[in-house]
């Protein structure tokens, strides 16, 4: 699935920030995948710190509340820092 899929896809179910991280072997098309819908898109490996900025501005800039939603199978609860897919806890997810 590339970049701008999930971006379409996301904007489709719900108006949230939508961030893609991807690895340099996924070959994505950044400019395609933000003129899809993402709002960023960060290649790892990457600054922990830079990443956690540019969620905090994402956030800042929908003017989203910290309260859990779903898409699909997936759920996001930002207060409890989990992301949980088809029933099961994504590892590494990160919610801030």
């Amino acid at each position: 699935m590339t970049g701008a899929t999930i971006a379409r896809r996301a904007r489709r179910h719900a108006n949230i920030g939508v961030i893609v991280i991807a690895t340099p072997d996924d070959r994505i098309d950044v400019p395609a995948t933000l003129r899809a819908g993402a709002d960023d898109v960060l290649i790892t490996p990457l600054d922990v710190r830079e990443a956690l900025a540019r969620f905090h501005a994402v956030l800042r800039r929908s003017g989203r509340s910290l309260q859990p939603y779903d898409i699909g199978d997936l759920h996001i609860d930002d207060e409890a820092r989990r992301v949980v897919y088809r029933d099961h806890d994504v590892p590494g997810a990160v919610c801030v």
